[in-house]
Formats: C-alpha cells, sequence, structure tokens
C-alpha cells in the first residue's frame, strides 16, 4: 500500500483519537503498511499505540491517549464491570497488557471475544453491557457502535466523530502530517 494510502486509512479511522475525543480506536492494516506513519504519530502527539495482533496478512493496531483510558479507568462502575472479567489492578499498563491478552485468547480459540474492550474503546458502559447481553441483536441504533441506552447523547458523539474524522481526513490527504493534525484543535472545533 502507498504511503498516502496508508496516511489517510490511519487518519480515518483514528480521527477521534488524534483529536483528543475519543480515548482509543483499533486501526486494521495490511502487514508492513505502516511502520513510518505509526511512528510519525507517536512523536507528533500524545498519543501511544501497540501492535494488538499481527497475522492472516494483517495487522491490528490499537492507537489510544494514557490520558483518556486513565479517566475512563477512574469511574467506578468501569472498574466493577471490568473485575468481572479478570482485571484486578488498573494501572492503564497492566489493563492494557490483560486486554491485549484476552484478544490474544480469543484469536486463539481459547475464550470468546473480549467485549469488555469497548470501555477501553470508549464505548458507554450501558452499551457494551448491552451489547454483551442482547448477543449484538436490539439495539436501539447503530453507528460506531450498537446504542443500547440514550440514543440522542449517542448520536451527537458519533456527529462529532463523523465532523473530527471528516476533517482530518481531507486534511491528511492533501498532504498535512500527523504532528500538524495534533496541533489543529482550534481548526476542529471552531
Amino acid at each position: 500500500m502507498d504511503e498516502k494510502r496508508v496516511r489517510v486509512q490511519i487518519a480515518d479511522q483514528c480521527a477521534p483519537v488524534l483529536a483528543g475525543v475519543k480515548p482509543s480506536n483499533i486501526v486494521i492494516l495490511g502487514e508492513g503498511d505502516a511502520a513510518d506513519e505509526i511512528r510519525e504519530i507517536l512523536v507528533s502527539a500524545d498519543i501511544c499505540c501497540d501492535l494488538f495482533y499481527e497475522g492472516d496478512g494483517k495487522q491490528m493496531w490499537l492507537f489510544y491517549r494514557k490520558s483518556l483510558i486513565e479517566e475512563v479507568l477512574r469511574e467506578e462502575e468501569n472498574r466493577d464491570f471490568l473485575k468481572k472479567y479478570g482485571y484486578t489492578d488498573f494501572r492503564l499498563e497492566n489493563v492494557m497488557r490483560k486486554v491485549h491478552m484476552h484478544f490474544l485468547d480469543y484469536k486463539l480459540g481459547k475464550q470468546e471475544f473480549p467485549h469488555e474492550i469497548g470501555v477501553i474503546l470508549g464505548y458507554p458502559l450501558a452499551d457494551v453491557k448491552g451489547f454483551i447481553e442482547n448477543k449484538g441483536r436490539n439495539f436501539l441504533y447503530s453507528g460506531y457502535w450498537k446504542v443500547y441506552e440514550d440514543a440522542p447523547r449517542a448520536k451527537e458523539r458519533f456527529d462529532l466523530y463523523t465532523m473530527v474524522r471528516s476533517r482530518i481526513t481531507s486534511e491528511i490527504a492533501a498532504g498535512m502530517r500527523f504532528w500538524q493534525v495534533a496541533q489543529m484543535e482550534e481548526i476542529l472545533f471552531a
């Protein structure tokens, strides 16, 4: 994949994280496609990224903002929920390691998909629980995730994600670098 297409794909899949309005997102790329672009993002912004999975000709990266995930992990109801899935240490690095292990166990057929990752991705806890309880059915609305409670609020969030996605993807396609995007908050929210 050529560099520009990779950059646009990362921008498209990761724009809400780049804009600082979502704690994390998963980006799926072809193997070996993105090393330079990922390094640029890591250098240019308060964003971390872990190679979550590699196989089947693709790489799955988790891009995240430490500060935003730490906010999610400070919420007692999120902690109580994660405890049900074996999380006991809520320091960021330990939670990230545990969710990564659960995902790898899923890929190896040792467990079901770790739906608790929805909390890490910034989905409302009620929607994560609703998805699990309803097995992905009976939702009120579907967009960036399936909504089981408070559809109007979710729609507002989806509109925000779509707006920053459109702006950031357009800027990257026009040649802007990721470090410049990281500094364009005033443009995004003007």
